[in-house]
């Protein structure tokens, strides 16, 4: 609970209320309906602001200044915005009209190859993401192989580069990094992160150059990493601890500083084996875990858990069970307690189905991984056959999976789905050839 309310403390300063407050809303210029999760971003401070659902945001800003706001969305055409004294002389809400984003490609046969999205003779592809309207890329030359124990279940890229493409898969520019890294993380403004041995970074790109800012580890894992993602004015937060076989789901409301309980998430015959470890500590570790206990408040059996290992034996697995912004509404995907869960912007349980996809026969090739579609909001389940990975899309209304997917190559990685296309890193199989991102077209077919 401390953790919750520390994130919470910091969020206020970014999204509470200043003294003066710019106020905007941004409209398709030829439906007039408003565009959601757009990124307002203003150049001089920084200060960054996600749409509602209403297409609105705020910003807190000196009226007596001048700024350039940033607009960008993966639909439409990025914008720039100018805010100078006059702005504030008008009271309401400035509307900022977006125009529909609409590429004109040459005619193209779908024909259910593979596409080579981006393939270098020096550098592997790591990982990406999808940002500003294209991609951004982790490229390396080496891998490091020899890691000390805690690494041993991450991998660890050296020689790093960070390669920008924008839509049409042009390179529009490079940075080179100086650290070993493990990948991307996400922050709840969607915002790509840097992590590496020794430290974080947050890239941004302006005026077509890369930009890597640091931000402190402690802070991205205390304040950002929680956040699962915002809603409205909602914040929506977990106290996931993979190290622990139960977590929580919160609400968070920044207009009246109110938090609400979504889901109660616990693998409950994990969690009896992982009580059960007290039994089993010699009598001198199991005073010692009562003693932490009246110290702390912590239960004792948890102390001995903890104390004994049992976290890093193989009989434990961290739980998966996630959240989903879906369109207006909220998913949770249970799957200790079969349930897909579907609630709504006020916090209020409006459906509950059962899935299945994750047990029985379907459930032993179940890859333990959902993937959204951010721009269509289509759901997938992973599974994977043979070497073979498949998509197979989940009926958010029923649970139920309604159509199937199957990648072309082998033993694909960091498969990710944009815009009814699948991404993913792959390298031939015996092949000198290095890691490239891929792309195919879903097409799906029905369930066998």
């Amino acid at each position: 609970m401390l953790k919750l309310f520390t994130w919470i403390i910091v969020l206020l300063p970014i999204c509470g209320i200043a003294q003066s407050e710019f106020h905007g809303v941004l409209i398709d210029d030829e439906s007039g309906n408003p565009v959601s999760r757009a990124h307002v971003k203003v150049v001089q401070t920084s200060q960054l602001a996600v749409t509602d659902l209403q297409g609105a945001f705020h910003l807190a800003l000196d009226p007596e200044n001048e700024y350039d706001l940033e607009i960008s969305h993966t639909a439409y055409e990025t914008k720039e915005y100018h805010i100078g004294p006059h702005s504030w002389k008008s009271s309401g809400i400035r509307q900022i009209d977006m125009h529909f984003m609409v590429n004109v490609l040459p005619a193209a046969i779908l024909t259910g190859a593979p596409d080579t999205v981006y393939g270098s003779k020096v550098y592997h592809v790591a990982d990406f993401c999808f940002f500003k309207e294209g991609m951004l890329l982790l490229t390396y030359q080496n891998e490091k192989h020899l890691r000390k124990a805690e690494d041993q279940s991450k991998e660890i890229f050296d020689g790093c580069r960070l390669v920008w493409l924008d839509r049409f898969k042009n390179e529009v520019t490079t940075l080179n990094l100086h650290d070993q890294l493990y990948g991307f993380e996400r922050d709840y403004l969607d915002l790509p992160v840097l992590k590496g041995k020794s430290g974080m970074w947050l890239i941004d790109g302006r005026s077509n150059q890369l930009y890597a800012e640091p931000i402190s580890t402690e802070d991205f894992a205390q304040h950002f990493e929680p956040v699962v993602d915002t809603l409205g004015g909602l914040v929506y937060a977990t106290t996931y601890n993979p190290d622990f076989p139960a977590f929580e789901y919160y609400a968070y409301n920044l207009q009246d500083s109110t938090y609400h309980t979504l889901r109660y998430i616990i693998d409950q015959p994990l969690m009896v084996q992982f009580r059960s470890e007290y039994k089993w500590l010699h009598p001198k570790d199991k005073l010692e875990a009562f003693r932490y206990e009246l110290a702390t408040g912590i239960d004792k059996e948890i102390v001995g858990a903890y104390m004994s290992g049992f976290q890093s034996s193989p009989y434990y697995e961290s739980l998966y069970a996630p959240m989903f912004v879906h369109k207006d509404s909220i998913l949770i995907f249970d799957h200790y307690a079969d349930k897909l869960l579907k609630y709504n912007s006020m916090n209020e349980l409006i459906d509950s189905v059962e899935i299945n996809y994750h047990k029985e026969s379907r459930g032993k090739d179940w890859s333990q991984k959902l993937v959204q579609d951010f721009t269509t909001g289509d759901m997938y389940s992973v599974h994977n056959r043979k070497g073979y990975t498949y998509l197979r899309q989940v009926d958010t209304r029923t649970g139920a999976l309604v159509s199937d997917f199957k990648l072309t190559h082998r033993y694909p990685e960091n498969v990710k789905v944009w815009n009814g296309k699948v991404y993913y890193v792959y390298r031939p199989f015996e092949s000198s050839q290095k890691k490239f991102l891929y792309s195919e077209f879903i097409q799906s077919s029905d369930i066998p």
